[in-house]
Order: structure tokens, then sequence, then C-alpha cells
């Protein structure tokens, strides 16, 4: 017996047949991978957002809140069926509380190849350093 709609993975990791590989699928919120580093002069986040482009990536901090917001989404050739959906466009939501002692003016931010890297430098006062003793 055959169907007409393709077997494909759902969000929870099993498969479904309830949807033809052509058919939109609903729009999902997802909390992207993220790697905190730290250094004595800064700490380092590395964000990964495949497929997001820097028009679709919005980022902000107030106080100590970092909020990142960012959509990817690809547009299938007309020509092209799809046979197996394995991934769909998601929309990306981070927000993460900083620690005290962060220089916000000069936080930098970088994307290449779908990773978000920020340097976060500590301010003077909340770096690491050693105590002589005498």
């Amino acid at each position: 017996m055959t169907s007409d709609k393709t077997v494909i993975p759902t969000r929870e990791g099993r498969l479904s047949r309830n949807r033809a590989a052509d058919a939109p699928a609903a729009r999902a919120t997802v909390a992207p991978h993220y790697e905190i580093k730290e250094s004595d002069d800064a700490l380092g986040l590395e964000v990964f957002l495949p497929g997001v482009k820097r028009d679709n990536l919005n980022l902000s901090v107030e106080g100590r809140e970092l909020l990142l917001t960012a959509g990817r989404s690809w547009n299938r050739p007309a020509e092209w069926t799809a046979v197996w959906v394995e991934t769909g466009d998601f929309d990306y939501r981070l927000h993460l509380m900083l620690p005290e002692g962060l220089e916000q003016e000069k936080i930098h931010a970088e994307l290449k190849n779908g990773v978000l890297r920020l340097t976060l430098p500590k301010s003077a006062g909340a770096q690491k350093r050693k105590i002589k003793i005498e």
C-alpha cells in the first residue's frame, strides 16, 4: 500500500505520516546551543545559529540582560520537490543574565559561518588579579 505522504521526523523525534513533505510546517522557537568561556579580562560567548543571516539577527543588552532573537528560513526552489524534510524554519531566542562588572559599551559581536561570537570585557575592578604576599 502506498501513500502520498512522506515519512518525516516530528519535533519529538518520532516519525509521523501526518504531513506531506511539501506542506508548510509550524514555525518553532528554540533556544540555540551556546558555550561560555572565561579569561582573566573577558567572557566569551559562542552561540550556534546555523542558517541565520546577519539581517535576521537581533542582539541587545539592557542592564544585565542579554537578549538574542534570530530567524532562519530557506526558500526551496520552485522546481525542487521535497523528498525528506529533516529541519524546518526556526526562530531562535536566547535570554541570559550577565554578571556584574562587564563593560557593556565595549561588547564585540561577530557572526561568521553560523556561529555568533561575543566578547564581553570585564571592567578593571572585576578582573581577576593575583595578590602578592610579603
